[in-house]
């Protein structure tokens, strides 16, 4: 069984605009678009509000339920969370990733990833 948890990590010093990109993203979930507007995000170097409303217009998300959510930083909470996450955890930057208890840091390839996941499943439980 394969379980992927996502957890913001928006680094507002080397990234403006990443701590309200990552409440967009969230809104953007309600509406099964997460993974769509995060792609978006990262084709887009400008986060501003006028911005992260038009990507969302753009994967036809309901303007009214996203901007209510952006306006209101519905999920700021879980976000705080998040990052209080990753102080916890030791991570100094993303993508790190868990698999079966062992951090990964980078960016990793396909070949790496075929290794890591034919390990975890090969190895005795």
């Amino acid at each position: 069984m394969v379980k992927v948890i996502f957890k913001n990590l928006p680094l507002e010093n080397l990234h403006p605009g990443a701590e309200l990109s990552a409440n967009a993203a969230t809104c953007a979930q309600e509406q099964n678009k997460f993974w769509d507007y995060y792609d978006g995000l990262f084709l887009t170097k400008d986060h501003t509000d006028e911005s992260l409303v038009a990507l969302a217009g753009q994967l036809d998300l309901n303007y009214n339920t996203f901007v209510t959510c952006l306006d209101n930083s519905k999920y700021q909470k879980n976000i705080n969370q998040d990052l209080m996450d990753a102080v916890d955890l030791g991570l100094i930057g993303t993508p790190t990733y868990f698999v079966n208890g062992y951090k990964f840091e980078g960016v990793l390839s396909a070949e790496e990833w075929d290794q890591i996941i034919l390990q975890a499943y090969n190895k005795p439980r």
